[in-house]
């Protein structure tokens, strides 16, 4: 109760978790056969609901548009992120050998870069013509191991990219 007077409940979620992970391993290490009472804990208005998370309408995407038109490395993650739908991780962590300009299409797999965040990430996808394109400009001069968007190459490299589009 009191983190929710200071916090959304999903933040609250969070620091429970992780108290309860620290008091499960004080009690797996320590051997007590006491139950963790933190375990089921509901926090009131935590999770996520249907209404959390809209995908952004034809509207949407015609007012953003002009907007990243202007800063080639915007647009490319831009058009590359609507055309795709792929995470923003997977994009920004895209290394030069995981885009195919013949079959046009992406490969969503574990690099040098980044991981995946679900066994089910792992998938090849198709790209438009436009995605191709700005893909292409990207990786011109560049060797099959090296990022496409080296500035977001790194670790929490999606969070910057995230700030920027944002801007």
């Amino acid at each position: 109760d009191h983190l929710l007077e200071r916090m959304k409940p999903n933040s609250v979620l969070r620091n429970v978790a992780v108290v309860k992970a620290a008091v499960n391993y004080v009690i797996t290490e320590q051997s007590l056969n006491i139950p963790n009472v933190f375990t089921n804990l509901k926090i009131k208005g935590a999770g996520a609901s249907i209404e959390d998370r809209h995908p952004l309408t034809d509207e949407h995407v015609a007012v953003a548009t002009p907007r990243y038109q202007d800063d080639p490395l915007a647009w490319a993650l831009f058009v590359t992120l609507t055309d795709t739908s792929a995470r923003l991780s997977e994009i920004v962590g895209l290394e030069v050998r995981d885009v195919d300009l013949q079959e046009r299409s992406i490969t969503i797999k574990p690099n040098n870069i980044r991981g995946l965040k679900t066994k089910g990430s792992n998938r090849t996808i198709p790209l438009s013509r436009r995605a191709a394109e700005v893909l292409q400009e990207h990786r011109q001069g560049k060797e099959d191991g090296e990022a496409i968007f080296p500035k977001y190459a790194r670790p929490r490299g999606s969070d910057a990219a995230s700030a920027m589009l944002m801007k």
